[in-house]
């Protein structure tokens, strides 16, 4: 058997192609071909192992994505609204700004410290619709440290954690907010009732009558509950609120402690211990986090104008945890607590989609060679949108980004995946600048610096992506070359070299320094009484990168059969990805040569 690492170390497609070639010959292109789908190929048949035998436990911990992400601040003094295009209602959206240092060597040339703008959704102006007949992950194989059998509560935990979720929402902003009970609700009763039901029986085990109650709206259909952010001048929803268009009928069987003496909604840490103990009654392990990852995917799906369509409740489809139930487990009282750093990556949809999207993202893949990188991944061994297909993609990403690997799993449950892949396909994708600071996931060449001097092989050329970053770079003279923006169709390097004497003298400037990089800082909100937050994050800490435990996975067999179907000669997605780069040089109205 090879070596596991090497065949899981991504393929450098930079040095295959001649110096300056802007078109690869046929046999360039066959060599990046065999190099794409030996990594594709092993990684697809690490993630069916996953698939089928578990992932590592490390896998299921949504907190690897929080790296830099700032705490939201629900009371903010700039607020938005649009016009949302799905709805025809006011988005409210929140204004804050990013905070960026240069560092390296000094040099006097250029702006020390700069900002930029970004938006957060606050609220929406209706409730997301959403189904229980979704197919992705219904059976849901937990991780090799939890046993066989169980139950699979996704989808329900999901729904659980979107309440949860927006009650913490309106605790944080606190005057003007409301939570409350509408009139439709799911039946329950403390008999056991009949088997022969044709709902599905829920029991949520000895609770208190103001638990079962939260229950039955939950799993109402339609909207059981709903969450103001605001009631005037326009009503405005928590983003996770959510309305149940399915048919799907259920029934809640439990045992009284208490009788209730108010019908109040639950606040956000009684709904979230009321769904741990639920999780804990059932044993069902890394559902739990798994369902808030799926939850924090919602507000994407407002942006594409899509419902989710989560697995629905069955039996023998899970794997139980092997935790003895008791107290809490320390990963979910600390999921509760973060909350407020999940709603900033949650309410930031376009991060999100780019924070996926770049998970195909490589830095030996220049723009010509996007074709035969992404070839055996979409056209090989993800061949369509089953549910299966979409379980690989997400397993396969979750390897090659574990920072946002529990994210992964959230977003292909609801049914998330092809969207992102059309994104993806072509060559086209989003990107933030935020999304690789906050969650220290790459997206783009454009995240990272590059190493060694400036200029290449000889001391007349250039890089063509240094010479772009060069001039991206923010100088304290204008002169009318700087990149304002960064690319914002994709995120592939522009292939070859320039000579360096076309290039501007803003950028010549630099070809002695030491490599110049902007790091981001901090985040600021500015608060309704006028307080200026400076939030520098969640954690310094880098996140985790691909554990060595994966060459130990259980059902491995190296390498997996895929047919190798045929390759697009006119390599469609590597000329939309360099036309999309270099017309964004051009855009830019840049000083180097293309």
């Amino acid at each position: 058997m090879e070596n596991y690492a090497d065949c899981l170390h991504p393929p450098d497609l930079t040095s295959i192609v001649e110096r300056d070639a802007a078109q690869p010959t046929k046999g360039e292109l066959d060599e990046a071909l065999v190099r794409s789908r030996k990594y594709w190929f092993h990684l697809a048949s690490l993630a069916h192992a996953q698939r089928d035998h578990g992932l590592a436990p490390d896998d299921i911990n949504p907190r690897h994505a929080l790296h830099r992400v700032p705490k939201f601040q629900a009371r903010p003094k700039k607020i938005l609204d649009y016009v949302s295009e799905s709805s025809s209602k006011f988005d409210r959206w929140v204004e804050a700004s990013s905070t960026w240092k240069v560092s390296g060597a000094n040099c006097d040339g250029l702006v020390k410290e700069l900002s930029r703008w970004a938006r957060l959704q606050l609220g929406v102006g209706c409730s997301l619709p959403l189904k229980l007949d979704g197919e992705v992950f219904s059976s849901w194989n937990g991780t090799t440290e939890e046993k066989s059998t169980g139950f699979n509560y996704l989808g329900i935990l999901t729904l659980g954690w979107c309440y949860v979720l927006s009650a913490r929402l309106l605790e944080l902003r606190g005057e003007g907010v409301c939570m409350r009970y509408t009139e439709t609700k799911t039946e329950y009763n403390s008999d056991i009732l009949a088997e022969n039901s044709s709902s599905h029986l829920l029991d949520i085990g000895k609770v208190d009558e103001d638990v079962a109650c939260w229950w039955s709206v939950i799993l109402a259909p339609g909207e059981g509950w709903e969450a103001f952010v605001t009631r005037k001048p326009e009503e405005s929803l928590a983003p996770w609120c959510v309305e149940r268009i399915c048919e799907t009928s259920f029934s809640i069987t439990y045992t009284t402690l208490t009788p209730s003496s108010t019908s109040s909604p639950l606040s956000s840490k009684r709904a979230f211990e009321a769904l741990a103990e639920f999780s804990l009654l059932h044993e069902l392990g890394s559902q739990f986090p798994i369902a808030l990852a799926a939850a924090l995917t919602f507000p994407l799906y407002r942006v594409y104008a899509l419902n989710p369509r989560l697995p629905l409740p069955s039996a023998s489809c899970g794997k139980k945890s092997t935790s003895p139930i008791g107290d809490l487990p320390q990963m979910w009282l600390d999921l509760f607590e973060d909350l407020p750093y999940y709603m900033t990556l949650s309410c930031d949809p376009e991060l999100m989609m780019a924070t996926f999207c770049g998970s195909f993202w490589e830095p030996g893949v220049p723009c010509n060679m996007v074709s035969p990188w992404l070839h055996p991944a979409l056209k090989e061994v993800i061949a369509g949108e089953s549910a299966q297909d979409q379980e690989i993609l997400a397993l396969m990403c979750a390897i090659r980004r574990p920072s946002i690997s529990a994210l992964w799993l959230g977003a292909a449950i609801g049914g998330l995946g092809p969207w992102i892949l059309r994104n993806i396909k072509g060559g086209h994708s989003p990107m933030t600048p935020n999304g690789f600071a906050w969650t220290g996931s790459l997206q783009s060449f454009m995240d990272i610096t590059g190493s060694g001097p400036y200029n290449c092989e000889t001391p007349e050329y250039i890089q063509r992506q240094d010479a772009w970053r060069l001039l991206h770079l923010p100088t304290t003279e204008n002169d009318d070359l700087h990149f304002d923006i960064r690319p914002l169709g994709g995120p592939w390097a522009p292939c070859g070299i320039s000579p360096i004497k076309n290039c501007a003298l803003r950028g010549r400037s630099h070809l002695e320094c030491s490599r110049h990089e902007y790091q981001y800082d901090h985040w600021s909100w500015e608060l309704e009484d006028g307080v200026v937050v400076k939030d520098y994050g969640f954690s310094r800490d880098l996140p985790p990168s691909n554990p060595k435990s994966l060459c130990a996975t259980p059902g491995l067999e190296l390498p997996m059969s895929f047919e190798e179907k045929e390759f697009d000669v006119a390599q469609e997605a590597s000329k939309t990805a360099s036309w999309q780069i270099f017309h964004y040089f051009f855009r830019q109205r840049g000083g180097s040569t293309a």
